[in-house]
């Protein structure tokens, strides 16, 4: 087999099913369903963005890879610098590419269950180990056990939501700092946070090197 060994037996990710796929099943229209699994925007982007689409200048080359005009628009939106942004094409793919940059075949990522099932998946793609440390039954962190994991299992990295999904727990400072003093890469994903009472901690980034902080337009913008 031309596959990498560690991917033959990989279990294959679920993806959702498209409006197409749903509506043929369903037998109902597209715009009469309501869909809900994949915490999607059911309200679409604001008609400002299919208008700016709509008047892109050089649609057929290709698009600057640096994504300049973008980063500049984000940083004063932020606070932060330029040079702290990374554009990509979702978070789905900055988590990927994390993970390509940082882990070696065999090393660690800890994980805290119930939470977004990508980590674990795109930890397997790059054939990395998964140590979960399960959330506490109010769903929030298990700070002491995350504490002895990475103590024990020496692992890279780790990734956080807040607000977590399903459950929309949130990650107060004083917990994110004890797990910042750890010798371990924080990735905290901040897809949910306009959704929530919470300021984004983007701007923590320039306080501490071990933090990488997620932002998405798929949730608050619908794109």
């Amino acid at each position: 087999s031309f596959i990498r060994h560690h991917l033959r037996s990989l279990a294959a990710y679920q993806p959702i099913l498209p409006f197409e796929v749903l509506s043929a099943r369903l037998g109902r229209k597209p715009e009469d369903i309501i869909k809900l699994d994949a915490n999607e925007n059911p309200y679409g982007p604001p008609p400002e963005v299919a208008a700016a689409l709509g008047n892109l200048k050089f649609p057929y080359v290709y698009p600057d890879p640096e994504s300049r005009h973008l980063r500049a628009a984000l940083a004063e939106d932020s606070g932060l610098e330029t040079e702290h942004i990374l554009v990509g094409c979702g978070a789905d793919e900055l988590i990927d590419l994390i993970m390509r940059c940082v882990l070696e075949p065999g090393d660690k990522i800890v994980d805290c269950p119930p939470t977004f099932t990508m980590y674990e998946f795109d930890a397997s793609v790059n054939a990395a180990l998964v140590i979960k440390v399960p959330r506490l039954p109010d769903f929030s962190l298990d700070i002491a056990n995350i504490v002895k994991m990475v103590e024990q299992e020496k692992p890279k990295c780790i990734f956080l939501t807040s607000p977590n999904n399903p459950d929309g727990s949130v990650i107060n400072n004083e917990d994110l700092l004890k797990i910042l003093d750890l010798p371990v890469l924080v990735v905290l994903d901040e897809a949910y946070v306009e959704f929530s009472s919470l300021q984004s901690r983007m701007t923590w980034v320039k306080k501490h090197d071990n933090l990488i902080v997620l932002r998405t337009f798929s949730k608050r913008a619908g794109v």
